[in-house]
């Protein structure tokens, strides 16, 4: 609901007259409920119709040629709009009867062949399913009745794009009926294409439920002339053509900082950089006095060739989790301990999870500050498990047993393992070796740890999951086979849940999401550890403005900031840009659903990163490799495994080797201190004896 406060000087009858654009959905009409100090002025203000246009125009209401005369009284007055969704009520109702019955009908069929199809075989299905063609029929009658009325509610003469999705429906519907002995050849049909009854369906559903207008101004007048909605084309281009020379003389956007500006460089789109920018110069620079330049950063691999050149910006943000660690190491950032003396230090730090820093340390330095974390979830079908009673799963054995089930019905069970990329990172391997309780290196650095039980434990699951219960090796698109029930269950990060929750209205509130499954430990607890790094920011060591980057970074990383952000980018971007900060009362108070907030928190509690070490790129190289050779070719693990093992020691020794840890001849020279809570407890708590 929107709502203004106007006040009027004389009480009386006046015209309302809306500046509206409803050029979203297309051919179709959208309904508002007028309210004039919290009361419906007269029944017909209920369903306020406003037609298509993809333009700006001046609705003045009423029924027709007649507009309404609407009371309003001496003084302030509140008049706002809501949606109206009532013209579609009874369509919605009825076509969610009929999606049951298609996904019931997919799934007996499935049950009756088998999921196997066979172009020979001849089936005679009105003896296994005796009214399936009335069925069919009487669906396709009732879709017809709403396709008259969807366009009875427009005066457009050509088709909404609801009313063509429900027109598919319909003439697949009677193509089956015509051909019932076919439908099982035809099953794509029914649920499992783009083009099927039910995908249809739930986009026809999701367009007529999504009611967008955008509202510019509104006229609270009587019977006199309003100026025009739209100015005429030759303003429109000599305001572009200002808008254009203008942008040259921006001052966000100078080629040439001022000395006394600190320089941001942000791994992130124009939209993201300009709402930075003006938080920045509103709040920032406000209140500190500080000037800071923000800048769209053209490709991250230009942040070291920027640093050999010093032409390096202050401060880089939204970078990817591992170039603290890189570069850090090569003494090109800022050590952020340098201001453990800060009364603010712990404070910082406190805004994060522990788990969440472990990829910025190097040598017990801390060379970067969490900006985004990601998460893996479950995200599950809850209409298809519920048809093949399948019990949401708990741990991977779970997982296991629902495979024949899924198998069965010609379904899938996604994991990221399962992307179409040779490279399986940490990201899909290390979930299985912490669950497992595998730490991947001994406490040296210098070593992998890989020849245990536990690991081994680990590599069996995650090519078992494949080679003996037949998880599909590539999946080209999980959200794609997750929208169409071919893969309705599955482990996916942040962008899946985004991409659902904006792009899937067509299986809107049919999928939810569960813990990660993990592995039960002895005292009947289940590990769940899952890496979940994403991006971060750091601070350049060549710069002599170190104090005021410092600031700046307290200040973005702060929890007040990080909500007026998140609220920022829904209120003018829209709901797709969602902000998963990685500070938690940030992402606490994100406006999603509150059963999935909490699953997603207690998801971060099984947070768990891998120390970097010097090579470590060769661990996860060899440890896909493994993943690959068995899955693919069948090889044997084990074999597999004690070879890898060389290779990634040798490389980590090369490495170590190369920054003064180790000799030419594997001979330790310094130690390596592997990243660990302990030394960040240590700075949260500011007790340097622990």
């Amino acid at each position: 609901m929107i709502g203004y406060d106007v006040e009027v000087e004389k009480e009386g009858y006046y015209y309302l007259t809306f500046k509206i654009k409803q050029s979203n959905n297309i051919n179709a009409a959208v309904f508002r409920t007028l309210r004039i100090n919290d009361e419906i002025p007269f029944s017909e203000a209920v369903n306020i119709k406003f037609e298509y246009d993809n333009l700006w125009q001046n609705v003045t209401l009423g029924d027709g040629d007649n507009p309404y005369l609407i009371y309003l009284k001496s003084g302030i007055n509140t008049i706002s709009l809501s949606v109206s969704l009532s013209p579609f009520m009874s369509a919605y109702y009825e076509i969610e009867d009929i999606l049951k019955y298609v996904n019931d009908l997919s799934l007996d069929v499935k049950k009756l062949t088998g999921n196997q199809l066979d172009e020979n075989r001849d089936w005679e299905i009105s003896d296994y399913l005796p009214n399936v063609v009335e069925e069919l029929e009487a669906a396709a009658i009732i879709l017809q009745n709403i396709y008259d009325d969807l366009n009875d509610l427009t005066s457009s003469d050509k088709l909404s794009e609801a009313a063509s999705m429900i027109k598919i429906a319909i003439r697949n519907l009677k193509l089956l009926a015509e051909k019932p002995n076919e439908i099982p050849k035809n099953i794509n049909l029914l649920s499992t294409s783009q083009e099927s009854i039910a995908s249809t369906l739930r986009s026809a559903v999701s367009l007529f439920l999504n009611s967008p207008l955008d509202v510019d101004k509104f006229y609270v007048h009587t019977d006199v002339e309003l100026e025009k909605p739209n100015a005429n084309f030759l303003v429109r281009f000599w305001v572009n053509i200002k808008r254009f020379f203008m942008s040259f003389f921006d001052e966000r956007y100078k080629v040439n900082p001022d000395d006394d500006e600190l320089v941001v460089w942000i791994n992130r789109s124009k939209q993201y950089t300009d709402l930075i920018q003006k938080m920045t110069d509103d709040e920032f620079t406000k209140d500190t006095g500080i000037k800071v330049q923000v800048s769209v950063m053209a490709s991250e691999g230009k942040l070291i060739l920027a640093n050999s050149a010093g032409t390096n910006p202050d401060i880089a943000m939204g970078i990817a989790s591992w170039l603290p660690y890189d570069l850090g190491m090569r003494g090109a950032i800022l050590d952020l301990t340098e201001f453990i003396d800060d009364e603010d230090f712990s404070d910082v730090l406190n805004q994060y999870y522990n788990q969440a820093l472990i990829p910025m340390i190097y040598d017990n330095g801390l060379y970067g500050l969490p900006d985004t974390e990601n998460f893996y979830v479950l995200y599950y079908r809850h209409d298809i498990l519920d048809a093949l009673d399948i019990a949401v799963p708990n741990t991977w054995d779970d997982v296991m047993e629902i495979m024949p089930v899924l198998k069965r019905y010609g379904m899938n069970f996604y994991l990221p393992l399962s992307s179409p990329t040779s490279l399986k990172s940490f990201d899909s391997t290390l979930p299985f070796l912490f669950q497992y309780g595998s730490s991947v290196y001994d406490e040296t650095g210098f070593n992998v740890d890989l020849e245990n039980s536990e690991s081994i434990r680990a590599l069996e699951l995650m090519t078992e999951i494949y080679t003996i219960y037949s998880v599909d090796t590539t999946v080209t698109s999980f959200y794609n086979d997750f929208r169409l029930g071919k893969s309705p269950i599955g482990v996916a990060d942040f962008g899946m849940y985004t991409t659902l929750l904006n792009a899937a209205t067509d299986i809107q509130g049919l999928w939810k999401i569960a813990l990660l499954p993990g592995v039960e430990q002895l005292d009947e607890s289940i590990d769940r550890s899952a890496p979940g790094a994403l991006t971060a920011n750091m601070i350049f060591q060549n710069i002599d403005k170190k104090e005021e980057a410092w600031e700046y970074l307290k200040w973005w990383s702060s929890t007040e900031t990080q909500i007026r952000f998140q609220d920022l980018l829904l209120s003018t971007l829209g709901p797709e840009y969602l902000w998963n900060s990685a500070n938690i009362e940030a992402f606490s108070a994100l406006n999603i659903n509150e059963t999935d907030l909490d699953i997603i928190l207690e998801q971060w509690s099984h947070l768990k990163e891998l120390p970097k070490v010097p090579g470590s790129y060769q661990v996860e190289l060899e440890i896909s490799n493994i993943w690959n050779a068995v899955v693919l070719n069948r090889e044997n693990m084990r074999v597999l495994l004690n070879d890898a093992i060389i290779r990634m020691d040798q490389e980590i020794h090369r490495k170590m080797s190369e920054f003064g840890y180790m000799d030419k001849q594997e001979n330790v020279l310094n130690n390596y201190y592997l990243a660990s809570e302990e030394i960040i407890i240590q700075w949260k708590t500011g007790d340097d004896d622990e």
